[in-house]
């Protein structure tokens, strides 16, 4: 990260020491104020003594579990498994597994807040179900019986009435005489047949 800040520091030309630190710590995705500070204080402490350069102690920082990549495949097989709807507390009851708590080293679970994290990092997202077009009873028997003995029969006596388009695109004329002259139309707007 220190050689992120020098290389913004010197894209800025040599000016603004603090905002091109500030700057190198959000693209770090780190807490921008605190880490630019340190930022500024390791290159200072590095351009005194080039051997002293900071050590990542992996643990004691804000590091994730999620850096380990088996985990991660671990957690989304399980979530996988679960089928199309998974929640954060698929996540906390799989790692009270006892094999999972060893490998961990967990000696409490983890809170349901914490698992909602890990799901977003993973690229879960949250969202309503969709509900279909034919979602909702259209296979009751009266929705059925009207469809079949009501709805489709009379669909064929519209057709006479409907414009029609030929493979270019243009509509088709209408002959006029091949129409029954008793033949009353589709009926006022607004009116509906299959009901009387």
């Amino acid at each position: 990260m220190m050689l992120h800040f020098l290389r913004i520091y010197q894209i800025n030309g040599y000016e603004g020491w603090i905002a091109s630190s500030e700057q190198a710590a959000r693209i770090g995705g780190q807490k921008a104020k605190w880490t630019a500070r340190r930022l500024r204080e390791w290159t200072h402490a590095f351009v005194c003594d080039m051997k002293n350069l900071p050590d990542h102690e992996y643990g004691k920082w804000n590091s994730s579990v999620l850096e380990d990549e088996d985990l991660v495949q671990e957690i989304c097989l399980h979530l996988q498994s679960k089928g199309p709807y998974v929640c954060a507390m698929d996540i906390v009851h799989f790692l009270e597994i006892p094999e999972m708590k060893e490998w961990l080293n967990l000696k409490k679970p983890i809170w349901e807040r914490m698992a909602c994290r890990w799901m977003n990092r993973m690229g879960y997202h949250w969202k309503k179900e969709q509900k279909g077009q034919y979602k909702d009873g259209h296979e009751r028997e009266d929705v059925v019986a009207y469809r079949q003995q009501v709805f489709l029969p009379f669909i064929p006596t519209l057709t006479p009435h409907m414009r029609k388009w030929t493979q270019d695109g243009t509509l088709e004329t209408i002959d006029k005489e091949a129409e029954s002259p008793n033949d009353p139309g589709p009926g006022p707007v607004g009116s509906n047949p299959c009901h009387g």
